[in-house]
């Protein structure tokens, strides 16, 4: 199940960026000025790799994943994944959405929640996925 929460001003931009449509949502909640989207996708049964080649896989990590990180005020291992917090700006939403259109098509294990809370209060990307993928998070992360 893919879980995407954002204000509803921000529900555009993750719409553009996720590829979201309205027949892949199967249930809103509006809870404290948020509104969640929930995906449900059993992809438990993917295997835990990425299809980058090498060195594309190294542009990623010194590109894209190099500015998410930078972005990021805290990091947090999770058993089956990592949580990672950002500050409110209209930047990191974007940049966020942007890393999340890009991993979700090399590393097709991974789950993906972004949760943007109200009265411009954090953004959270959690990435999870199977037994196995906070360890290679961690390892993609680091390297």
């Amino acid at each position: 199940m893919h879980a995407v929460t954002a204000s509803r001003s921000s529900l555009l931009v993750l719409g553009i960026y996720s590829g979201l449509d309205a027949s892949a949502m199967t249930r809103c909640n509006r809870q404290r000025n948020t509104l969640k989207i929930v995906l449900n996708m059993d992809r438990s049964d993917l295997p835990i790799v990425c299809s980058l080649t090498p060195e594309a896989l190294e542009a990623r990590r010194q590109g894209l994943l190099s500015e998410l990180l930078d972005l990021a005020e805290d990091r947090e291992l999770l058993p089956q994944g990592m949580r990672l917090r950002f500050p409110a700006a209209p930047a990191t939403l974007s940049a966020v959405a942007r890393a999340v259109e890009a991993e979700r098509q090399c590393c097709r294990f991974l789950r993906f929640s972004i949760t943007v809370e109200p009265d411009d209060g954090p953004i959270v990307l959690e990435l999870t996925g199977p037994p196995g993928t906070g360890e290679f998070l961690a390892g993609l992360f680091d390297q």
